[in-house]
């Protein structure tokens, strides 16, 4: 069955297809690709194997919608604005992103549209039927698109305002596994894949040197940020927001950043080869995830043209940044007593559990 790299048993673990073949966005309805871990639409929440921050309260995506409403205010965004999602899984946080503009203002919603970018079929339907049985009270439009250049077809584009959002995005992109001489990889045989070291070829050692990277985790961000930034300049404004599991550092973490997570249990590749784990047991089976390293990411984003606008943990951007607890306050009159007291426990957790680790950046690109 061969050798891979970690890189390739990753990618093909997650999404079911080759790293090359997601870049160039070619699209197939073939089995293999569509039996990703990702494409199912179960693995997030009580029944699944991890929860993010929008599964834990409606209330994330109310407070970054109120923040997408004070750009509109400050006319750091202006209408109509094109909204997107990548990494949307059901549509959770999009959706309770137009419920609570539909909620907090008057005339938004109809002059904004709303997207997706979505590869696996299983979750383009899993969107389609959340999205149909929203109850607004004013009109918009939801989109769907199988990849990002789809975005450039609307014509009207150089008038339109853009801000993409996303979590756990960027912990969720290819990443190798490196020492100073070898790479991480995966041998493949018959009755088990097991990890081995293999020389670093020629080409990842100078993207590691490139990227000031000894050793530890590998990540291969920049050809999305690059698209990021080419699709961003086709508006007339354009933001980018998003929340991620990671910290501020110029050297990027070890193999033990790299996680497993499988019915609410965790794993650190670090130990799994240490125990000579299976690979071939995890393979389309359970999430792959790792630290994001910001420090990286900004420097990705700024040699794109972006310029940061803000950067910081999640409790502080949700605060002070988008004022969640005057938002929670906003709703107390509608909510009983006992609905209000669930909000704020949920938002404690937002806050208390998930906020200092969770970081949150938002940037916008020099058009």
């Amino acid at each position: 069955m061969g050798i891979i790299s970690f890189g390739e048993f990753m990618q093909e673990s997650l999404y079911g297809h080759t790293n090359k073949e997601r870049e160039s966005h070619i699209l197939s309805s073939s089995q293999e690709r569509q039996k990703g871990y990702y494409a199912n639409p179960h693995r997030v929440g009580k029944q699944g194997d991890f929860y993010t921050s929008v599964s834990v309260s409606r209330f994330f995506g109310g407070a970054i919608a109120q923040y997408i409403l004070s750009l509109l205010e400050d006319s750091h965004l202006t209408l109509p604005l094109t909204i997107v999602e990548i990494g949307a899984d059901k549509g959770y946080l999009l959706s309770d992103i137009v419920q609570f503009l539909d909620a907090l203002s008057l005339n938004v919603l109809p002059q904004c549209q709303f997207c997706t970018i979505e590869p696996f079929l299983t979750l383009q339907e899993a969107q389609h039927s959340h999205f149909n049985a929203l109850k607004l009270s004013q009109k918009t439009t939801f989109k769907i698109h199988n990849h990002l250049d789809m975005l450039l077809d609307d014509p009207s584009i150089k008038q339109s305002s853009l801000i993409f959002v996303s979590n756990e995005l960027f912990d969720s992109f290819k990443c190798e596994v490196i020492t100073p001489t070898q790479m991480l990889c995966i041998q493949r045989e018959k009755n088990q894949w097991h990890g081995i070291w293999n020389p670093i070829p020629q080409d990842i050692a100078q993207k590691a040197q490139d990227y000031n990277i000894s050793s530890g985790v590998l990540p291969f961000w920049e050809d999305f940020i690059a698209h990021i930034a080419t699709i961003s300049q086709s508006y007339k404004i354009a933001y980018f927001l998003s929340f991620d599991y990671g910290y501020y550092d110029n050297a990027f973490g070890d193999a033990r950043d790299v996680r497993f997570y499988a019915s609410h249990q965790v794993e650190n590749l670090d130990n799994f080869l240490k125990q000579n784990g299976d690979f071939q047991t995890l393979y389309q089976k359970a999430d792959i995830t790792y630290d994001v390293n910001l420090s990286l990411l900004d420097r990705f984003f700024k040699y794109h043209h972006f310029t940061r606008v803000f950067q910081d943990t999640q409790a502080q951007i949700l605060i002070h940044k988008m004022r969640l607890f005057d938002l929670l306050e906003s709703f107390k009159e509608s909510m009983t007593s006992e609905q209000y007291i669930r909000e704020i426990n949920k938002v404690k957790t937002l806050i208390l559990t998930m906020g200092e680790r969770f970081k949150g950046f938002c940037y916008k690109i020099d058009t």
